[in-house]
């Protein structure tokens, strides 16, 4: 079960072949799991970053901004 998701959740070849070394489905599956704690802040940050973006995009069409 975990090979299965191991491919989808952002792991790198190197990271890939440590999990594939990991004898016991346990293992895997907190090593999946202790990557995903690494991985979620960075990618909440990124999704908050592209929001705002889009926002200064907005702020461009409104009048009384041209300097």
């Amino acid at each position: 079960m975990s090979y299965d998701v191991a491919h989808h959740v952002g792991l790198s070849l190197e990271e890939e072949y440590e999990l594939l070394e990991l004898l016991r489905e346990l293992y895997r599956q907190e090593y999946l799991k202790q990557h995903l704690v690494k991985v979620l802040p960075v990618m909440a940050e990124m999704e908050t970053l592209k929001d705002r973006i889009q926002l200064n995009g907005h702020f461009k069409n409104l009048e009384g901004f041209n300097l």
